[in-house]
């Protein structure tokens, strides 16, 4: 199938919400301000009830009940919310199974949130200024993934066999077959909801990380965030056997042997206080 006939069926995906899309405008936005924010998040209810509910859930811990959308702006700050909303709105869309990546129902929203939250860890350990941006990247990085298990799906069969003797990327497999790769559709996905350049560049390369120019460092924290959340098994998936982590993202970000063990011995708690909390 073309890349091009691809596109016009993306076009057709449950698209993110619209508040989601444009929370992240607004807070791309110098002019944002918490009237802005929370006069969009009131303009979806259920996003605002869950919202509200996940910030008076035990993961927060505020001492208080938090009961208005601009008491969580003031209080999470402006680029938390947007990750909160954007979480709550990307977990609809990703909920079905991945046949085709042998994911199970639920399975991609986990490795989504886990990577996220791991991708936000590595920008703090690391020193990346924007933590809530990472946590961006690594929600979104495989987005890609539920266009081509919708509309490819009779090539996946193909696609698996080539890459399962783990000896080959299960991109390049699906490059090989299809001509195109779970990030390019990615990226064609978010510039039709018309996400952050550097968002998009991060998300279509995360496993070739070397290549981005907008931003080097949020890529390669995406790709490094994608393989530690792996390691720590979370939606290893048919494409997950064969992931190998680039040496030199891992220099890019300062991540020696050390730090990697230390940051997988706090996975669980991490992960599993945010799975719950969006679960609840």
């Amino acid at each position: 199938m073309p890349l091009e006939t691809l596109l016009a069926r993306v076009e057709r995906i449950r698209p993110l919400p619209g508040v989601a899309r444009r929370v992240v405008a607004l807070v791309e936005d110098d002019a944002a301000s918490v009237d802005k924010i929370q006069a969009e998040i009131l303009k979806d209810q259920v996003i605002t009830a869950r919202l509200l509910k996940l910030c008076n859930s035990a993961y927060y811990g505020f001492p208080r009940k938090i009961g208005a959308v601009s008491e969580a702006v003031v209080l999470l700050g402006f680029n938390a919310v947007r990750s909160l909303v954007l979480s709550l709105g990307l977990k609809e869309i990703i909920q079905a199974p991945l046949e085709g990546y042998s994911m199970a129902a639920g399975e991609l929203w986990r490795h989504s949130l886990a990577c996220a939250l791991i991708a936000r860890r590595i920008a703090q350990i690391s020193g990346y200024a924007d933590a809530e941006r990472a946590y961006t990247a690594g929600l979104l990085h495989d987005i890609g993934k539920v266009a081509l298990d919708q509309f490819v799906r009779a090539e996946f069969g193909e696609i698996v066999g080539r890459a399962g003797s783990g000896e080959k990327a299960f991109s390049q497999a699906e490059q090989e077959i299809l001509g195109f790769d779970h990030c390019q559709v990615g990226k064609m996905l978010l510039e039709h909801w018309r996400l952050p350049a550097a968002l998009v560049e991060a998300v279509s390369l995360h496993h070739r990380p070397s290549e981005a120019v907008l931003d080097p460092r949020l890529a390669a924290l995406t790709h490094a965030a994608d393989g530690l959340t792996l390691m720590a098994g979370f939606g290893l998936g048919a494409d997950g056997l064969a992931y190998k982590i680039d040496p030199a993202a891992l220099e890019k970000l300062g991540l020696d042997t050390e730090k990697i063990e230390t940051l997988l011995g706090t996975v669980p708690d991490l992960v599993g206080g945010g799975l719950r909390a969006y679960e609840d």
